[in-house]
């Protein structure tokens, strides 16, 4: 039992060992850096356009994705300006109720039927902040931040999760948008943790031609347009040298 006790404290000793040369003070002026982390996509759908069909009940599932990238960080005093690049993979689920409108001329009632569809994208993005030490005290410092991020989505895919669809995605009127971004931080020593929150700027149109649903046995062709702010939700570790 003593040689079992004395091994776990060595091997707490060599893990400790560099882990302490992290939380030394650094008082360097600029500073590089690399980050990775979790984000959720949190789209905002603000309307869905399918001909005379009508929308309801709009529900939006936010999965888990990822990011890596690196920074730049010029200190000024407690201030410091920080532009990086990092990369993205975001999911999300829609699901929305489709109901057709009644025929007038058979006298058919109005149906209602549920579809689902995935959004995955990959992008890459260029965050410009400006930050603030709140608290400075070597080697703890708790930072805010604040600024705009230049989104590019080089990889938009949509996949229909609902037997009574089938659809052809066209493309985002444009792969590029803005969002605002405000994050803090906690450094200690060379350690980052920080959580940070973005709001898209920039409205971002998604169409499908055809969009193709099944409803009383009959499938039924029809233009879709998904109009959508991009907001999300990120943590992130990383190391500053």
């Amino acid at each position: 039992m003593g040689r079992f006790i004395l091994l776990i404290l060595s091997a707490m000793c060599y893990i400790a060992a560099p882990a302490q040369s992290l939380i030394k003070p650094d008082h360097k002026v600029v500073n590089l850096g690399v980050k990775v982390g979790l984000r959720a996509l949190q789209s905002d759908i603000s309307s869905i356009d399918l001909d005379e069909v009508r929308f309801e009940d709009i529900h939006l599932k936010h999965n888990v994705g990822y990011m890596a990238g690196f920074l730049i960080r010029v200190n000024v005093d407690r201030f410091f300006i920080q532009p990086s690049a990092f990369w993205n993979y975001s999911s999300g689920d829609i699901r929305f109720d489709v109901i057709r409108p009644a025929s007038e001329q058979t006298n058919e009632s109005a149906m209602e039927f549920p579809q689902a569809m995935t959004m995955e994208i990959k992008s890459l993005e260029v965050p410009v902040v400006v930050g603030y030490h709140l608290i400075k005290q070597r080697p703890y410092v708790f930072s805010l931040m604040g600024g705009v991020k230049l989104k590019y989505n080089y990889d938009v895919q949509f996949t229909a999760n609902s037997p009574h669809t089938s659809f052809s995605y066209n493309g985002d009127t444009s792969p590029y948008h803005w969002a605002a971004y405000t994050a803090m931080e906690v450094l200690i020593g060379k350690l980052t943790f920080d959580i940070g929150y973005e709001y898209g700027l920039n409205r971002l149109h998604s169409d499908f031609d055809p969009y193709s649903y099944h409803s009383g046995g009959t499938e039924r062709a029809s233009s879709l347009h998904i109009s959508k702010y991009l907001n999300g939700l990120s943590m992130s570790v990383g190391i500053l040298f």
